[in-house]
């Protein structure tokens, strides 16, 4: 079972802000290549992580 990333909480972490939307089930994202994409609030943590990061080196595949 994977770990859930926590999007939809209103809580904060030091300087991180938990990702929060009205949306049901998730959040609208943009990226980094100008594309839009529906982030599910079930989206493993590791590859929520991957995405936030430029400095992963993998390309992050279909999420």
């Amino acid at each position: 079972m994977h770990q859930k990333a926590g999007i939809g909480g209103i809580q904060t972490y030091a300087l991180n802000t938990v990702l929060n939307s009205f949306h049901t089930g998730g959040i609208h994202a943009l990226l980094a290549d100008g594309s839009v994409r529906f982030v599910s609030d079930n989206i493993d943590i590791g590859t929520l992580r991957s995405l936030g990061s430029a400095h992963d080196g993998p390309v992050v595949g279909e999420f």
